[in-house]
């Protein structure tokens, strides 16, 4: 009779196998992970193209541009009420929305259509990219619904969310929720001085489409930008929805800084840092964050390269030839 005899693994096998099983594990984890922010990234481009669409019909619509920040205007024409020796005149405000809203507090609908018998611009809220949970409530979602391309891009609030930058972003903030990742370039910001390029802009200081077309420059002016993720604890930076650096505005007879921002890189592809943007004309680009501009923790939003490239990219000028050569 022949005796069988069974025989098993040896530990140094066993330890071969979860070796490799390891390996593979890491290796299918790191392309998953990969695979994951691929289509994170494509999602960001397919939203700016999306805007930047809405922007264009809009224009198509009404012969100019939307403004990229609300704003208010006083009527001097302004109203009459009452008759014979109670009449008297009444002064009026008008409140108009960029394409996302100002907001007064949690309030559903745009707070003077119509216009106001007083100025309400004053306590007004700009635009926040962040806010409580309740999506139906809170000033963040409310600016987004209020603005002038809600109906546009087919009142889809994840038109104006990268996931990207919505994981990098709430890990900061505490709880609450990012409703909106982009921000528009200032070149259509309303210029209430009326002094700033009146070549391209009308009495009131809007972008109308017919002179900016004519301008030549829309392959290369920014219109909608990411908002920096790694700079999300405060929105003191980015809690208007205009994106500019280095404005000079004239105000009551003076110049003053505008509010200074600039572009956010949120994506990390090949170990560099890339923000995606989109330009007048519609196309979409990656931008590399700059060398210079890179610390170990991520983008440095403090470095001069980063701000004379926002402030170039906004104003429709060629990327200066060393900023360039240090983005590749």
């Amino acid at each position: 009779m022949k005796c069988l005899t069974e025989r098993g693994f040896t530990l140094v096998e066993l330890l071969i196998v979860i070796a490799i099983i390891g390996v593979l594990s890491v290796a299918l984890t790191m392309q998953v992970t990969k695979i994951q922010e691929t289509a994170r990234a494509t999602k960001c481009k397919a939203n700016l193209k999306a805007l930047a669409q809405a922007v264009q019909n809009y224009g198509t619509a009404h012969g100019r541009y939307p403004e990229a920040g609300s704003y208010e205007w006083e009527n001097r024409h302004g109203t009459w009420i009452g008759s014979g020796d109670q009449r008297k005149f009444q002064r009026v405000f008008i409140g108009e929305r960029g394409w996302v809203a100002w907001t007064e507090g949690n309030s559903a609908t745009w707070p003077w259509d119509g216009g106001a018998r007083e100025s309400r611009g004053n306590r007004m809220k700009h635009a926040p990219f962040f806010g409580d949970k309740d999506a139906f409530n809170v000033p963040a979602y409310i600016s987004i619904t209020n603005g002038v391309l809600w109906n546009l891009v087919g009142r889809d609030a994840s038109v104006y969310v990268c996931d990207t930058h919505k994981r990098h972003a709430e890990a900061q903030l505490s709880g609450k929720r990012v409703y909106r990742s982009y921000v528009m370039s200032g070149f259509f910001h309303y210029d209430i001085s009326g002094s700033r390029d009146p070549e391209l802009r009308g009495d009131n200081g809007r972008r109308y489409v017919d002179n900016a077309i004519m301008d030549g420059k829309a392959a290369v002016r920014l219109m909608f930008a990411e908002l920096p993720a790694q700079d999300a604890k405060t929105d003191e930076k980015s809690a208007d929805s205009v994106l500019e650096y280095g404005r000079k505005v004239r105000w009551n007879s003076s110049e003053r800084d505008e509010r200074e921002e600039v572009i956010g890189f949120n994506h990390l592809s090949a170990k560099r840092w890339v923000g995606h943007v989109v330009f007048m004309d519609g196309h979409v680009e990656g931008l590399i964050l700059p060398n210079t501009a890179k610390k170990a923790t991520g983008p440095n939003y403090e470095h001069r390269d980063l701000k004379d490239l926002t402030k170039q990219l906004c104003e429709g000028q060629e990327v200066k030839s060393d900023i360039r050569a240090n983005m590749k």
